[in-house]
């Protein structure tokens, strides 16, 4: 637990939430030995990174998640915090490496497993200042929500592309953020962002097939916007 970014308090506190909860703060601090000063501090720290939930009773009262639930969460902020980390000493430090014999080449990356593809695809969008065009099946919709949100009000100009069977409230968030065009069927998906990044998803539906392609390579770029346009084009209006 400790590897997953929680102190000891931490720790002490989600394990008596766990077997023993669900506890007010003045409880916890009790049954858990914490000095009652650290009490709400270690309780908003365990709900910000995702351990814990807490009621509307008065006094409020706290609540463990699940384990497998909290780990996921622990899991995706970690990979975030890294991938972030990684952009940025790749961003400060690129400038400074110069090799005139060697010429740059464009990415291509292979991403595998839902939570790598959903980070990719957020940090992606998260990245556009201009355009996005986005054709997903609805489960990917749903996950990305939040950061659709802050690109809208960033003042990105936003398409979508959505299959007939995505579900009423989906569509209803879309049409709130950006145009959308509803098609019968897709085959994948993907993301392109101001028409310098592509994620591409292979087959019908992320969660069966877990595989992705992101890239900068203008060729790629391209095939996908043509295919995104002929979409586009087919699609009926929302």
């Amino acid at each position: 637990m400790r590897k997953l970014g929680l102190t000891d308090y931490e720790i002490k506190a989600y394990l008596v939430l766990l077997i023993h909860g669900p506890y007010t703060a003045k409880e916890l601090s009790i049954r858990a030995n914490l000095p009652y000063s650290r009490t709400y501090d270690v309780l908003y720290q365990l709900k910000i990174k995702g351990w814990t939930n807490e009621n509307q009773e008065r006094p409020k009262k706290f609540i463990a998640k699940p384990p497998d639930e909290a780990v996921k969460i622990a899991r995706l902020r970690h990979e975030n915090s890294l991938k972030n980390a990684t952009n940025i000493v790749v961003q400060e430090l690129h400038p400074l490496y110069k090799e005139p014999s060697i010429q740059e080449r464009p990415n291509i990356w292979i991403l595998r497993g839902k939570v790598n593809i959903h980070t990719q695809m957020k940090e992606t969008l998260y990245q556009t200042e201009e355009e996005a065009m986005i054709a997903l099946p609805e489960v990917s919709y749903s996950l990305i929500m939040t950061t659709l949100n802050r690109i809208k009000k960033k003042g990105v100009e936003i398409k979508f592309i959505a299959v007939n069977t995505t579900s009423q409230s989906i569509i209803t968030k879309l049409v709130s953020i950006g145009n959308v065009r509803i098609k019968e069927k897709m085959f994948g998906g993907g993301v392109i962002s101001d028409r310098q990044r592509v994620i591409l998803l292979l087959g019908g539906d992320i969660n069966s097939e877990e595989l992705a392609i992101w890239s900068d390579h203008l060729g790629v770029i391209d095939l996908a916007r043509e295919y995104f346009d002929f979409l586009w084009r087919e699609g009926k209006n929302r």
